[in-house]
């Protein structure tokens, strides 16, 4: 880091900045499109890159203009392009939670591009400290060597401060100790204890050479379990910078998978894969190596030579005035290669405080906080957090968001061995049936919801990525699926907490272990009926509703405990059948195969101009929305050369359930339009033949308006004219078995408009 003070150009030596300029605190709440008030400083871009070299205080002005750069108007010369800088609140990433004058801050020069460019203020020039500051979002100068104390004043701030918050969440309160290895730091050997020892616990990145592992097969085990094992071998330098900090830190034990996992002995294996909820969830502290994309590689922010001090960002503007660009967490986090992994999401959301090391620097995370080494946070209060600093769930949320979020967050991951989905996925799943009345579990998707959980969808991803079949799991299932996927919105369910009983009628049988099962049993399971009451807030109202809407009690004819009297749809189909057996199947019981009755129907599956996916019926009239965003590759369109268009295909489609209101606000501006009512004629490829038609009988009539609980206007449609339905196709190899490959919504009018007869048919999805 330099030491000697900066060398300016004329326009930043006349600024003639002093400490009390950064010292004093400003209004944080600006424009949405002003970041400040007043400009101090401007100029072109290009001559503020050719100053570079020669002043300092230009060279971070740079610096923070690149970091704030979102994208460039390739229509503007770059010679063109100007910029600005002006005072503002240095602490843009961490707003705080109301705008009072304690919870103002210091000030910084906020740097963007004016013309030319899109930027976002996030990074300014602002006041460095030494790390002995106390000053709220002051940032401060890092040590050389990572700052122990600071660390165990973090810790031991948040075991003394933030009492339940902080402790064992979910399954993981007052459950059972697992008995494992772990690691003695001091003995540098393996031990076998129980995780009600203190311990701390590693999450990193395997890589492809993370070698040596505990296996009982070449004699290892017996080997690391002699004192001083570790010292002569060479272990991962991930590990052994994991040793070191839990020493010095003062924990006697580390756990770590590849070493405390006997990886040939596949029962036990599996044990402790099932355990990941209470392995993370008990230990004291996680260790997260963020940066690292393998376990070869050191902990960034631990050893003198990886906390790398970029000297462009530290500038010596005079004796005690020390300027820089304190980099934004949350972006470069989210990023990480540890934020890529599959497996690390269980152990971000089962862990009740994380030490991470990222980028050459240190931070602390637990449920209530996020400190950091290059900034005073520990004495900020009544701030937010970066809405990213965490993956996973939030843990405020109703169990069914969290839900939500986990099946966004982990399918999004990458996975090195594609059949790893459904283990990886154990430890959240695991966690989360704590909250879900302890459901039995199916693929992923919960019992005790399964009408709902069925209707995942998938959803595009940044950058695109095509919606890839995972072969050895079933189609149903998202885990069947490589690509990011969503599971349903929970606000309709919470909406109609009485769904799942008055909407829905199929009863879901699956083939588990060679056995044919009913899917809901909650005394089979030990899964709990009792009414869950919660807080739901719409508006300023708040209301006690059931946090986790379930069926209701089985019994010989009514499995899902479905209220008949509310049962559907329509005349003539029978909606209560024998349930199927396993000599009825007609297919080995060697796959999990989800078996139930519903009606069929085929309609034309098509897509619009603007890419989205319809149904239409058989005069060719729009009837349905495919709700997948991304759609598998092997879809006729998607490979055909030249490309046919128009497509259209027909497909069968398997009704699930009445669809609400929120499916239909989704795709309203893909449904037809009547003229007369919206003013403007319906688009040609919602017509038939070309012509237009006064008596559509999908048509989407206007929305009544009610005021919610603020006494705003809001729009309610029609609830129940729609059905969810799965769109299939028979397997090319198993005869008698249907895949799925889209998930949609079909008018309920549309059922005696289809291409063929409808039928109440046993289906069986694979």
């Amino acid at each position: 880091m330099e030491s000697k003070v900066i060398d300016l150009c004329e326009a930043c030596t006349a600024l003639h900045l002093t400490r009390e300029e950064f010292e004093k605190p400003i209004d944080l709440l600006n424009d949405d499109d002003t970041w400040f008030q007043e400009v101090v400083i401007s100029g072109r871009w290009v001559d503020l890159k050719k100053s570079v070299a020669t002043c300092g205080l230009c060279r971070l002005f740079c610096h923070a203009l690149t970091q704030n750069l979102v994208s460039w108007d390739s229509s503007v010369d770059t010679h063109d392009v100007e910029w600005a800088a002006g005072w503002a609140a240095c602490n843009i990433e961490y707003q705080p939670l109301d705008n009072i004058e304690s919870a103002r801050s210091c000030s910084g020069l906020v740097p963007v591009f004016t013309n030319g460019a899109e930027t976002n203020g996030n990074h300014c020039v602002q006041l460095f400290d030494d790390e002995t500051t106390t000053e709220p979002f002051r940032a401060r100068l890092p040590n050389a060597h990572a700052n122990i104390d600071m660390l165990k004043g973090w810790i031991g701030c948040c075991r003394q401060e933030h009492g339940d918050t902080c402790h064992a969440l979910g399954s993981v309160s007052g459950s059972r100790a697992v008995q494992t290895l772990f690691v003695d730091v001091l003995e540098r050997c393996l031990r076998l204890a129980d995780t009600r020892v203190k311990y701390a616990a590693l999450s990193y990145v395997w890589g492809p050479r993370n070698e040596p592992q505990s296996r009982r097969a070449d004699g290892s085990i017996e080997r690391f379990m002699i004192a001083g094992a570790f010292t002569n071998l060479n272990l991962p330098q991930t590990i052994i910078d994991a040793i070191e900090v839990s020493e010095a830190l003062g924990y006697r034990y580390l756990w770590v998978d590849s070493l405390c996992i006997v990886q040939d002995l596949k029962e036990e294996k599996l044990q402790l894969i099932n355990a990941m909820d209470l392995i993370y969830g008990q230990a004291d502290l996680t260790i997260t190596a963020a940066s690292g994309g393998s376990a070869q590689e050191r902990l960034s922010g631990w050893h003198r030579e990886t906390r790398v001090h970029n000297t462009r960002s530290i500038a010596h503007y005079g004796p005690d005035l020390v300027l820089g660009v304190l980099p934004e967490f949350d972006e470069r986090f989210m990023t990480c290669p540890w934020m890529d992994r599959g497996w690390t999401l269980q152990e971000s959301i089962l862990s009740t405080r994380c030490l991470v090391f990222f980028e050459g620097s240190v931070y602390f995370w637990c449920r209530k906080s996020f400190w950091r080494e290059d900034a005073v946070l520990e004495t900020a209060e009544d701030y937010q957090k970066p809405m990213g600093t965490w993956p996973g769930i939030d843990h405020n949320e109703p169990p069914l968001s969290r839900y939500e979020q986990l099946v966004m967050d982990y399918t999004s991951r990458k996975l090195t061995y594609a059949d790893d989905i459904q283990r990886a996925f154990l430890g959240s799943q695991s966690f989360i049936s704590s909250l879900l009345r302890n459901t039995r579990w199916f693929h992923g998707l919960p019992a005790v919801i399964f009408d709902w959980a069925i209707m995942w969808h998938s959803v595009f991803p940044i950058p695109p990525r095509k919606l890839e079949r995972r072969q050895g799991f079933p189609s149903w299932s998202w885990m069947g699926w490589q690509g990011p996927s969503a599971a349903p919105r929970t606000k309709e369910l919470y909406s109609h907490p009485q769904w799942l009983i008055d909407r829905t009628w199929i009863d879901w049988y699956i083939v588990d272990n060679g056995r044919l099962l009913c899917v809901w049993e909650p005394h089979r399971d030990d899964t709990s009926t009792e009414p869950h009451l919660g807080i739901f807030q719409r508006g300023r109202a708040k209301r006690r509703v059931e946090m986790v809407p379930h069926y209701g009690m089985a019994s010989s004819n009514n499995p899902f405990g479905r209220n008949h009297a509310r049962r559907p749809f329509v005349q003539g189909f029978p909606t209560s059948v024998p349930p199927p057996t396993e000599e009825s199947l007609g297919v080995p019981l060697d796959f999990p195969y989800l078996v139930f009755s519903t009606l069929k129907c085929r309609f034309q599956f098509t897509v619009l101009g603007d890419g989205q996916p319809i149904l239409r019926d058989r005069a060719g009239l729009l009837c349905g929305i495919i709700c997948d965003e991304t759609l598998p590759e092997a879809f006729p369109w998607r490979n055909a050369d030249p490309p046919l268009e128009p497509f259209c295909e027909e497909f069968d489609v398997l009704i699930l359930s009445y669809g609400g209101a929120d499916n239909v606000r989704s795709y309203k501006d893909h449904w037809p339009k009547d003229s007369t009512c919206y003013g403007y004629p319906k688009d040609l490829d919602y017509t038939r033949d070309g012509e237009f038609f006064d008596a559509d009988p999908y048509f989407l009539e206007d929305p009544e308006y009610h005021e919610d609980d603020d006494g705003v206007p809001k729009a309610h449609w029609h609830s129940w004219s729609f059905f969810n339905v799965l769109i299939v196709s028979p397997h090319v190899e198993k005869s008698g078995v249907y895949e799925r490959f889209a998930f949609g919504i079909l008018h309920e009018n549309a059922l005696g408009n289809g291409l063929e007869p409808s039928t109440w048919d046993q289906i069986c999805l694979g």
